[in-house]
């Protein structure tokens, strides 16, 4: 079950799967903070078993474009290849469908990027070290689900 879930929950996952060497607050930015961020949990058993957040943020390569940024994106190693992640993304976007989102991009690490590419992000750019984080691609992907809320269908 996808659900919407508190800053403090996806920290502590945040901290335990992509931060594990630094302190958890390594892992809370500055759009954990905006009043329209929200973050999503996949809860198994009555556990956060994987955890996304997004909110306001300007894209790097045009800050024209009202863009969201998709933050903190991790699975527990033994529920990932089970459909979690698209899951949690399916709810990111089905969210972003009712906002002013026009584009949803992160800082992907290339671990990760065959789980963005299945959900339709493209990469934008050659890849690049974040350190002590390793190898990311930036990736985007249009808020088409607007477009479609917008219109009442599909935008050609």
């Amino acid at each position: 079950m996808i659900e919407q879930v508190t800053l403090s929950d996806v920290v502590k996952v945040r901290h335990e799967l992509l931060r594990p060497n630094q302190v958890a607050a390594a892992t809370v930015t500055k759009v954990d903070h905006h009043p329209r961020t929200v973050h999503f949990g996949a809860v198994v058993a009555n556990k956060i078993v994987g955890v996304v957040s997004t909110g306001p943020e300007a894209f790097p390569a045009d800050d024209a474009i009202i863009a969201w940024r998709l933050r903190g994106f991790a699975v527990y190693p033994q529920y990932r290849r089970q459909g979690i992640g698209t899951a949690l993304l399916q709810a990111l976007k089905l969210h972003l469908s009712g906002t002013e989102c026009e584009l949803l991009w992160a800082y992907a690490r290339c671990t990760a990027l065959t789980t963005y590419t299945r959900s339709g992000f493209e990469c934008f750019g050659p890849e690049f070290d974040i350190p002590p984080t390793g190898l990311h691609n930036i990736i985007c992907m249009r808020n088409s689900a607007r477009k479609e809320a917008e219109t009442g269908g599909p935008h050609q």
